[in-house]
């Protein structure tokens, strides 16, 4: 009978022990601050992070529950999920935009198993049953049972010695054997969480790919190729130049020269490709129109995602109105064009912002600063507005436009 018990405790004490084990391990791993927590609202990423699966959860609902339902059900289940994203990404130093594919696959792969009724199995196989701790602890408690009844006939059939020995050698046997048991249940514990987190790792490894490469693949085949982004923004530029020159009843042998700046208007959304240059969903356009008589500007905001244009402005001065035009490079910022009137405020004109964390590897950060100053058309503008502001109408006697010297930037 102690045997059998031995035995009996063994097989359902070792599972009850690896499943209060590994819920601790992980636990411990996956703990991030709380977002409701005063002390937590310094990591910002990790509160985007919950947010964004707030917010991924609310639209991916299954059938039959509403939005506050579905986010009580899952609680858990999305603080868990927040918490691997925040541990594996935090440090990576990129936005939460950039991983919002994952954790929208993550809430559709939640709400799917669901429906399917297993999204709680991982939860019920991380906790040992009522039954199978009522029968280690029974075990337990006839191998105790029958521990002492061996000590209490080895008493009554031998003398005092015999005693003393057997007391001895329980005493002994349960201290050997509870260092023996943690030993082995830690052991043969972490054999099993290695080799259950190994599968489980390799199963989500493959399941995270595959959505990644179906997300990838929509995108790419929705996604404009970069000569079709530069020929839509070239009759943009086309057509807006075309109203420019209506409003102000101009044509081009009225012109001198002209030169368009298209610069980044927040908030915007961008994106490239390797080696290209920055394309924004919002665009701010200004067109300088050199005439004989001065200079007219003309500016605007153009919006692709909603196809709409705001923010229009119109200005026209001398050319000795032009008092100074500064060119000032902010390595944490980016480039910063700057018009001085003599009659008016500094115009500061921001013409593109930083992106040195956001270049490939292989690529050079030089080279891509100098091609998207090109691509806005900031080296024609600032040679042109330098020269009026330097010489003012005499520019345009002394300076072929079409060959001016290259400029220089103020730290």
């Amino acid at each position: 009978m102690a045997l059998a018990a031995g035995l009996t405790a063994a097989h359902f004490g070792r599972r009850w022990w690896y499943q209060e084990h590994h819920l601790k391990i992980k636990s411990r791993w996956l703990q991030i601050p709380n977002p409701r927590d005063p002390a937590a609202t310094g990591d910002g990423f990790t509160n985007r992070v919950r947010h964004s699966f707030d917010h991924y959860f609310t639209v991916r609902v299954p059938y039959g529950l509403t939005p506050q339902e579905w986010l009580g059900h899952t609680t858990d289940i999305r603080d868990s999920l927040a918490a691997e994203i925040a541990v594996l990404y935090r440090e990576s130093r990129i936005p939460v935009d950039r991983v919002n594919w994952l954790i929208r696959y993550l809430a559709e792969d939640a709400r799917d198993r669901y429906g399917k009724g297993t999204l709680f199995d991982q939860r019920r196989l991380n906790q040992t049953s009522a039954g199978a701790k009522g029968l280690c602890v029974a075990a337990l408690a006839v191998l105790g049972f029958m521990t002492l009844s061996l000590l209490g006939t080895v008493a009554s059939g031998g003398g005092g010695s015999q005693l003393v020995l057997a007391v001895l050698a329980v005493a002994g046997a349960v201290w050997s054997g509870r260092a023996a048991a943690s030993s082995w249940l830690e052991a043969g514990g972490e054999e099993r969480r290695l080799a259950e987190e190994t599968r489980e790792y390799q199963e989500q490894l493959a399941a995270r790919q595959a959505a990644y490469q179906k997300w990838k693949s929509q995108l790419d085949a929705t996604r404009p190729s970069e000569l079709e982004m530069e020929t839509w923004l070239t009759c943009d530029k086309t057509l807006f130049i075309d109203e420019a020159l209506r409003h102000y009843q101009l044509t081009w042998q009225d012109l001198i020269t002209h030169t368009i700046l298209l610069t980044p208007a927040r908030p915007y959304r961008r994106g490239r490709v390797k080696g290209g240059p920055w394309r924004y969903s919002r665009y701010a356009f200004r067109l300088f129109l050199v005439t004989q008589d001065g200079v007219r500007e003309v500016g605007a905001e153009f919006d692709f995602t909603n196809a709409r244009r705001g923010n229009r402005q119109r200005s026209n001065y001398r050319f000795d109105a032009l008092s100074s035009v500064q060119v000032t490079e902010h390595s944490e910022t980016g480039y910063d064009l700057e018009l001085y009137l003599t009659n008016g405020p500094a115009r500061n004109i921001r013409v593109k912002d930083a992106d040195a964390d956001q270049l490939v590897p292989g690529e050079n950060a030089q080279e891509i600063t100098d091609i998207n100053l090109d691509a806005a058309g900031f080296v024609h503008t600032f040679h042109l507005l330098e020269g009026i502001a330097a010489d003012g109408k005499g520019w345009i006697d002394r300076i072929n436009p079409k060959n001016l010297p290259f400029f220089h930037a103020a730290g």
